[in-house]
């Protein structure tokens, strides 16, 4: 099992956080902006994500209704030529 000591992560040099922009450097602004945009991207990738499942669905929806429908007009088109064939190949009395 491993010790909670060796479980955690370790680093060479401490990192500190401030809450106070005033003091951050220009590369840490620079890095949460780019940050804030990615994840505005992130977001943009889920939401045409979402659009274009919800979009295929639809259209898989439309598709399989046609589908089935053909089967039925297909299957009824069978029955009538097949009661017709036995129509016309029964023996006549």
């Amino acid at each position: 099992m491993i010790s909670p000591a060796d479980s955690l992560l370790k680093y060479d040099t401490p990192v500190l956080v401030s809450r106070n922009t005033e003091k951050r450097s220009p590369k840490i602004a620079e890095l949460e902006t780019e940050k804030r945009d990615l994840e505005r991207q992130v977001n943009e990738q889920k939401a045409k994500c979402e659009a274009t499942e919800k979009r295929e669905s639809e259209r898989r929806q439309v598709e399989e209704k046609k589908h089935n429908e053909e089967i039925q007009f297909l299957k009824r088109t069978n029955r009538q030529l097949k009661v017709q064939l036995e129509g016309i190949t029964a023996p006549k009395k």
